[in-house]
């Protein structure tokens, strides 16, 4: 394997943890949204902007 090869191959390895990452955040806010967690309207205004950027992210990353 050359340099090449492991520098993707660490790439790849951002890249899923990256994903895992936004997966996971996704899955917590929408916990949040969905009354789970107990916050105030402010916090429930603020979780659905950062909802929304998030799924941007997710879409410019995996479209």
């Amino acid at each position: 394997m050359d340099n090449t090869e492991s520098n993707e191959y660490v790439s790849r390895a951002e890249f899923d943890k990256l994903r895992n990452q936004l997966v996971n955040s996704l899955e917590i806010i929408n916990e949040i949204l969905s009354g789970h967690v107990d916050v105030d309207s402010f916090g429930i205004h603020k979780l659905a902007e950062l909802e929304s950027s998030v799924r941007e992210i997710q879409e410019d990353l995996f479209n």
